[in-house]
Order: structure tokens, then C-alpha cells, then sequence
């Protein structure tokens, strides 16, 4: 499985995972080219929890 907060933070280009809040409207962007069946559904929660990020239909 792959780690969607490693994989956004590439995506991104910040430089810490706790940046990710503020790139909101650019993950949202490279959520919905991505195929979310890559990533286990607890860590989408998670990643979906994490600081009110995006919110992820699953």
C-alpha cells in the first residue's frame, strides 16, 4: 500500500508533511487524479482527519 501523505507531499512539492494543510486547494486538485483504491482506507481517514485537510468520500 502506498503512504498518501508521502504521495502528496511529492505532489506538492512542501518540504514537511505538516505543511499539507496549507496546500488544501492543490490536494484537492491531485485527489481527484488519483486512484484512492491504492491507499488503505484508516490511513484515508487519517489523512482526511488530519487538520481538517480535504475531506475523502471512500
Amino acid at each position: 500500500m502506498s503512504d498518501i501523505f508521502k504521495d502528496m507531499q511529492a505532489k506538492v512539492g512542501c518540504e514537511y508533511i505538516s505543511d499539507l494543510p496549507s496546500y488544501k486547494r492543490v490536494i484537492w486538485k491531485e485527489l481527484k487524479k488519483q486512484n484512492l483504491s491504492q491507499y488503505d482506507k484508516k490511513q484515508l481517514e487519517d489523512f482526511s482527519n488530519e487538520k481538517s485537510m480535504v475531506y475523502i468520500a471512500y
